[in-house]
Parts: structure tokens; C-alpha cells; sequence
């Protein structure tokens, strides 16, 4: 009997040790699930005034490999332009509906959108897709977005666009004056 009872204790401490071990592995987010605990407290719309207070005007979206979203006509399998600071970088964020819409302010205006799948793109208006959840990342003051769709905005280092179902170091873009460095008016 005390050569079974040992045996239980050894299963029950090894049960014990994997459960802790377990739910330690369990706890550490993926960066999506960071991004909302850190913004979870202050909620969308505050969340939302935050970016709008900080994009006031017309505005450069900079990606994590230091380029811009560019929202210019001929956005070709969604590839973000090499271009710096130009007009045709220039993005203004206005709020819907307690969330984000991100449009060019060069004529004709487009809007970015993202599809249920990996697509993004830029439309002349607002669709069903064109609304973006801005979640602010403390540790270095970029933003990420995340579309209606659940997926998050994505550029790769080949400035591919896309929007992905995990948010990592592409999924991070700062928001800068548009007219920095080489910008004309």
C-alpha cells in the first residue's frame, strides 16, 4: 500500500506540474491577444479618439520596414509603394461609427478596405469592409489596425498589403505629420 500511495503521489504531483507548466504556455499571448489586453481597459472609442487626436490632418501611414501606405489608383496586387513622403502618401483618419475609416486626400478619394480573406484594396466609398478597430501598442507608439473582418492590416517587407489573422511586427504602423521631410504642398 505504501508503494501505491507513493505511485499516486508522484502521478498527482506530475498532473500538478503539468497543469501549472500548462497553464503558464496557455497564458502567454500571441500579439493579438497583448494588444487587446493592453486596450481593453480604455475600450474602442476612447481607443479611436486617441488615433484621431493623434491623426489630425493629413497624415503618413508608415509601416514596421519604413515605408508608406500609398493610396494612389493603380495599386497593383496591393503593393505598398517605396515612395517617402510624397503628397500621394498622404492618408486622413476620420471616425465611423466609433471606429476608423483610412482615405486618401488626393483626388478621386479612395478608402481602404479589407476583405474576409487576405485581400485589401481601396475603393471610391465606403463598403461594408472599409472599417478599421485601432489598437495602440504602449511599448513603442505604433497602432494596428483591425478590419471588420477580424484580420489585422499587414505589410511584409516586400511591402506586399494584406490583412492577416495574427498581429505581429507587420501588423504595426506609425502615424506621422504628412509634410515631414521631403513632403510638398
Amino acid at each position: 500500500t505504501d508503494s501505491s500511495s507513493n505511485m499516486k503521489n508522484v502521478i498527482i504531483l506530475a498532473l500538478v506540474s503539468f497543469f501549472v507548466v500548462s497553464t503558464k504556455a496557455a497564458a502567454l499571448p500571441h500579439s493579438s491577444d497583448a494588444i487587446n489586453e493592453a486596450n481593453i481597459n480604455r475600450g474602442v472609442e476612447q481607443n479611436t479618439q486617441m488615433l484621431l487626436n493623434e491623426a489630425e490632418g493629413k497624415v503618413s501611414i508608415r509601416t514596421s520596414h519604413g515605408k508608406c501606405l500609398r493610396p494612389h489608383d493603380i495599386w497593383t496586387d496591393g503593393v505598398v509603394d517605396k515612395l517617402r513622403n510624397v503628397t500621394e502618401d498622404n492618408w486622413k483618419i476620420e471616425e465611423d461609427d466609433g471606429k476608423v475609416v483610412l482615405k486618401s486626400v488626393h483626388k478621386p478619394v479612395r478608402i481602404l478596405r479589407a476583405f474576409p480573406d487576405p485581400t485589401v484594396d481601396i475603393a471610391p466609398y465606403a463598403q461594408q469592409y472599409h472599417k478599421w478597430t485601432p489598437y495602440k501598442n504602449e511599448d513603442d507608439d505604433s497602432w494596428s489596425f483591425q478590419g471588420a473582418n477580424g484580420r489585422w492590416l499587414s505589410v511584409d517587407e516586400d511591402g506586399v498589403v494584406r490583412n492577416l489573422r495574427r498581429c505581429g511586427a507587420q501588423e504595426r504602423f506609425w502615424i506621422e505629420n504628412a509634410c515631414e521631410g521631403e513632403c510638398e504642398e
